[in-house]
């Protein structure tokens, strides 16, 4: 694949797998052959916009030579399938997070990726922004010391609890990419998890309010990491988070709040915050964590180097919020096994 663009697929195109679609249709290096979708009216729409090729069946995206590449961003309840399929036929993944919703699926997946050859990752975006890319090279050269605590508190809007909050967690849904970070910056096995939950305006819909889950690490350090998805819309900012890292010989501060660093004020929508870093849109064309991401999983695919997001790690993240669901349900910490 040295010589030749990469031809790409994307499997669902809601509201991620359409910035991935976007971004792909832009990369140098790379074509984006088609997109998959069982909502046609968006499928034809996007098509028509990228000019690639419509599909409602993945099977017959995959299954087409001029594909080397997919991105699968498809509700997590689906991603075993497709992912061990997509292995199967020798394309390389990126699989949106989380990797699945239970470690028997994880399991399913990686085993699927381990005998097939090809570059497989997960789509834990936030090592992508550069504030969490600068922090995590800081700490690994050594700058905080050995780390004591990672403290992290990320909040969703409502509208967000009531749109993909059905049949999931707010912990798969916002916490997760906290869990992820959490445990890169700590480079350590998670042995013991507790948590509380709170339910009171979304139990109705199987989901949570808001989650706070303690770890404990094996050398000793420990991280809390709150996830929540019930702040009012009008709040405008769509997320706010926040990250401590206390090191025993310095310390770092994440702090992503509602402005971000630019607000917009209009008479319609009133104040507005839009995204400087995932994903934003400026001179036609779509930057951010995102691209980086999709750039990178390109030229590990061109240069057969191993991806910044493991499977391995992905699982970890997985088994950490499965254990912090399990405490938050029972009433009682956690172990992990080694």
């Amino acid at each position: 694949l040295t010589m030749k663009e990469i031809g790409v697929g994307v499997i669902g195109t809601g509201f991620i797998g359409s910035k991935h679609a976007e971004i792909y249709a832009s990369l140098e290096g790379c074509r984006l052959v088609g997109i998959c979708d069982v909502n046609q009216e968006r499928l034809h729409a996007q098509c028509e916009k990228l000019h690639c090729r419509p599909f409602t069946d993945y099977r017959e995206l995959v299954e087409r030579d001029d594909v080397d590449a997919v991105s699968i961003c498809l509700p997590e309840a689906n991603h075993v399938g497709a992912s061990v399929d997509c292995a199967q036929r020798g394309k390389h993944i990126l699989l949106e997070k989380p990797l699945a919703t239970s470690l028997e699926d994880c399991d399913r997946i990686l085993e699927a990726v381990a005998g097939s050859g090809v570059t497989f990752t997960v789509g834990h975006l936030l090592r992508f922004d550069p504030k969490y890319a600068q922090a995590y090279e800081y700490v690994r050269s050594g700058g905080i010391g050995n780390i004591v605590q990672v403290k992290a508190q990320r909040n969703g809007m409502i509208s967000a609890g009531y749109g993909a909050g059905r049949g999931t967690s707010v912990m798969f849904h916002v916490g997760i990419h906290d869990v992820d970070l959490m445990l890169w910056f700590a480079d350590d096995s998670p042995i013991r998890v507790s948590a509380e939950k709170a339910d009171g305006v979304l139990g109705s819909l199987g989901t949570e309010d808001a989650v706070l889950s303690t770890v404990k690490f094996r050398k000793g350090a420990i991280g809390s990491v709150g996830a929540s998805w019930v702040l009012n819309d009008r709040l405008g900012s769509g997320v706010n988070a926040s990250m401590e890292i206390i090191g025993d010989k310095g310390y770092i501060s994440i702090d992503l709040g509602a402005e971000r660093g630019l607000r917009v004020f209009s008479d319609s929508d009133g104040w507005l915050f839009p995204d400087l870093w995932h994903w934003p849109s400026f001179g036609g064309r779509m930057g951010g964590a995102l691209e980086a991401q999709l750039r990178h999983f390109l030229r590990c695919i061109r240069e057969q180097t191993p991806p910044l997001v493991s499977g391995a790690e992905a699982r970890s993240a997985v088994a950490v919020v499965l254990a912090a669901l399990e405490s938050a349900s029972k009433g009682v910490p956690v172990t992990l096994g080694s």
